[in-house]
């Protein structure tokens, strides 16, 4: 059978029904080294049990595959289906290119079931939901020895990612009760969804062996350099084991690599070192051999460990849980397996003389033997069974979906991702989430959420009717977004225009993808060729040079979105006094969008509140010290240097006055856009000699914003409102009960003791300081008034009902 792609007459096959499936097998692992060893005798298993059961089989091949033509693997499956990627190889796009792929080939061929078969293997993949999926677990070793097997960034990412696809498997499959137990206790699986089903053994090892006992001779082991291996310790107990026993020692290791690692550490004629041995070979070894030592530390299974104990040979073992399930199959192993603490270096030789003089009893061996066929030949039913389980899972899923959200999902760079993060808090229900980039840390931890690329979003369309919520902000997700909603939008979805002058974006978006002609002929009004230079211009210098954007944005055209009829929501308190107002932006778009308070989950986790004590601690802040935060982008408009000058100048006018003993320390936390504003900022504290009072920081983990929004006791969150949105740090910072000081006109909506006149902010801020710092009650009093805004106007349930309201009222009502 050809590997290339066929034309398939799905009617041949019929329908996927209770006793038979369409089942796509992810055969990725045919394109790896691993493709003849564990991981891939394994997959073939897997299709074995399938092809017995009488299932339509599609095998998923990817480019390098190394199967044969003639593999008879093959014919065992109805046909193949070939994805035009390198496997262990990470692009950007990989992981967008392999979702899409895999989910357009289960529409075509109507799979029932996709078998994520290895899903540590690259590339990464955003989860399935045309079809139930079961999801093949091995081990979970990398999160034992991180900084062994996770050594870069990408595969920190791509681990991560495939424990996220585990989690939101319909069902799990894993190799060993020992394997589901760490999937229960370390990933919180339901141990419901866990099926075991036991790697099976080569044909030639579960025949009677046939080599006389009284004639073996020699130690023989398979030996690894990996951690889990146990390499060191393992040729410490191999030399002792030799000299007791009197026998010489047979090593090979599975590839040149590791023979090279091995050897460099291995005094030379100490043991009979080999590497990459046939199987033949392999088996003749271990029949013949007085010795078989299988002395990993950590395994998923242990295949040679099992198949030495088919051969009825004497087997030397590390004491781990996982060879204690294999051995207690067959009863009393005493005499079989001498397991040794997996803390010791040192063999305790009188009993390992007693273990190798006992005999080995033939009843352990025939009962063990019994144990591991009887379950093999249960497999394809088991198999089946976690089928129709999934299957089952799948459908409860389906019937339970909510919404779906197209936006820039990791919260590293974005406020307004954070934000989407937050939407799973607030619904009980299934939500989809549509995303461009490649890296969602924190959403696949929601249990209710389901992670798509954006290149899916076509093919999901006609499959599901639930509204979508589209968030348009200056961003990433920005471009794609907006073609998504122009070509699919309905009039029961939810449109977030979280900056309403976000043409900045899209205007970036298409001049950089060259795209002029849809920019002019869709969202704006007509080809002005004027427009090209202002476009030139404001692109020149990224996002930053607004002066120039804002042209263009009167310019744009609205009519393509209001067409749609979709409701238009802004969560900026500006737009109920912007309507009719003429402030540069389209007003006929104003006049359409509804005001609905932004929400935010509640995040003041321990976790947070000890990262926030020991963050403050390292840069000489004191639990009664005063720090205030500045977040987001360093910008002009933000009035960062007037408030700098502010901070600067009390801290000098108080810092000899004793009444006030707490330090004023001032954060800026975000990206650096305006230079020259940045080196601004720093003058007034390094004139006055307060540099230890000024702290920039731009982290790039979610988690580490995280702690610095809780680090700080007051926000200063202040602007010159040209994009008319609200700020998702204020948001943030009032769900931890943090006072916000901001200007009058900065749109935002807080109208208390703290708000700064524009024609003097650093004058008014010394003042609001010192209404602060002179009166220590005043600190938790208005902490306890930004909790309280918090509670009414901004919990994230609340925002997501009104959503869901405003989606099932009059189709369009406030787009039109």
């Amino acid at each position: 059978m050809s590997k290339d792609n066929m034309v398939i007459d799905k009617a041949a096959f019929g329908s996927p029904h209770k006793n038979r499936h369409i089942v796509g097998i992810d055969g990725r692992v045919f394109s790896t080294e691993a493709a003849d060893r564990g991981m891939g005798r394994y997959v073939r298993s897997l299709i074995d049990y399938f092809h017995a059961s009488g299932h339509v089989i599609c095998l998923i091949l990817y480019a390098n595959s190394r199967l044969a033509e003639d593999d008879p693997l093959l014919t065992k499956c109805s046909f193949s289906h070939c994805i035009n990627i390198v496997p262990n190889q990470f692009g950007k796009e990989d992981i967008h290119i392999s979702s899409y792929e895999i989910e357009k080939a289960a529409r075509d061929f109507n799979f029932s079931i996709y078998v994520d078969a290895t899903p540590f293997i690259l590339p990464a993949r955003f989860d399935i939901t045309h079809c139930a999926t079961l999801c093949i677990a091995y081990d979970l070793i990398p999160l034992r020895y991180p900084s062994y097997y996770l050594r870069s960034p990408v595969l920190v990412e791509c681990y991560h990612n495939s424990l996220d696809r585990l989690r939101k498997a319909d069902k799990i499959i894993t190799i060993s009760a020992t394997v589901k137990n760490h999937l229960v206790r370390y990933l919180g699986l339901d141990r419901e969804r866990i099926t075991v089903i036991y790697p099976n053994l080569s044909p030639e090892y579960q025949v009677p062996c046939a080599s006389d006992k009284t004639l073996r001779h020699d130690i023989f082991s398979i030996l690894g350099s990996h951690r889990s291996k146990n390499t060191t310790q393992a040729l410490a107990l191999l030399k002792q084991a030799a000299e007791i026993a009197g026998e010489p020692v047979n090593i090979t290791t599975p590839t040149k690599d590791q023979y090279k690692a091995i050897r460099h550490i291995t005094s030379a004629g100490l043991f009979n070192l080999d590497c990459a041995i046939t199987e033949s070979e392999k088996l003749r070894l271990q029949m013949n051999s007085k010795l078989v030592a299988h002395l990993s530390v950590d395994e998923g299974f242990g295949i040679p460990f099992l198949e030495a104990l088919f051969l009825e040979a004497k087997v030397f073992a590390i004491d781990i849980p996982m060879n204690r399930e294999i051995l207690v199959t067959g009863g009393d192993f005493a005499g079989a397996c001498f397991l040794h603490p997996s803390q010791s270096s040192m063999l305790d030789e009188a009993s390992f003389r007693q273990f190798m003089a006992a005999p080995a009893r033939s009843e352990y061996y025939s009962k063990l033997r019994s144990f591991f066929k009887s379950h093999w030949e249960q497999a394809p039913r088991t198999l089946t069974k976690a089928c129709e389980d999934a299957v089952s899972r799948f459908s409860a899923w389906r019937n339970d979906m909510a919404v779906r959200v197209v936006s820039n999902t990791p919260a590293t760079f974005c406020g307004v991702a954070d934000y989407s993060s937050a939407i799973p808090a607030g619904v009980d229900k299934q939500l989809l989430f549509y995303t461009a980039d490649t890296n969602a840390k924190k959403l696949p931890a929601y249990p209710n959420v389901h992670i798509k690329s954006y290149k899916s979003f076509v093919l999901d369309n006609p499959d599901f009717d639930n509204p979508v919520i589209y968030n348009l902000a200056i961003s990433d997700s920005l471009g794609f977004g907006v073609e998504l909603l122009q070509k699919f939008g309905k009039a029961s979805d939810i449109v977030v225009a979280h900056d309403l002058v976000y043409l900045f974006g899209l205007v970036y978006y298409f001049y950089c993808s060259g795209k002029f002609s849809e920019l002019f002929s869709t969202y704006t009004i007509g080809l002005d060729s004027a427009l090209i230079p202002r476009i030139q211009a404001a692109t020149a210098g990224g996002l930053t040079n607004l002066e120039n954007f804002m042209p263009i944005e009167q310019a744009f055209s609205s009519a393509w979105l209001r067409e749609k009829g979709s409701h238009l929501i802004s969560h900026s308190p500006l737009v109920e006094k912007c309507r009719g107002e003429e402030i540069g932006i389209n007003t006929t778009f104003v006049s359409s969008i509804k005001y609905i308070p932004m929400g935010i989950d509640d995040r003041a986790i321990p976790q947070l509140v000890r990262a926030a004590r020991s963050w403050r601690r390292s840069h000489g802040i004191q639990e009664h010290d005063v720090l205030i935060g500045a977040f987001g982008s360093i910008v002009k408009v933000k009035y960062l240097v007037e408030i700098a000058e502010g901070i600067a100048a009390y801290i000098e006018k108080t810092r000899n006055i004793t009444a006030i003993s707490r330090r004023i320390f001032f954060l800026l936390s975000g990206k650096i856009v305006d230079q020259e504003t940045f080196g601004q900022i720093n003058k007034p504290f390094m004139a006055k000699d307060l540099k230890d009072r000024l702290i920039f920081e731009n982290s790039h983990d979610e988690m580490d914003f995280d702690t610095l929004l809780v680090a700080a006791d007051i926000v200063i969150a202040c602007r010159k409102q040209e994009r008319v949105h609200m700020s998702h740090a204020l948001v943030r910072e009032l769900s931890l009960g943090r006072p916000i000081i901001t200007n009058r006109q900065s749109g935002f909506g807080l109208d208390n003791e703290l708000v700064l006149n524009e024609n003097g902010i650093s004058a008014s801020l010394e003042i609001v300081l010192d209404t602060i710092m002179r009166t220590p009650e005043m600190l938790r009093s208005l902490s306890i008034k930004a909790r309280e805004k918090f509670e009414a106007d901004h919990r994230i349930e609340n925002m997501v009902t009104n959503f869901l309201l405003t989606s099932t009222s009059s189709c369009g009502e406030s787009g039109r």
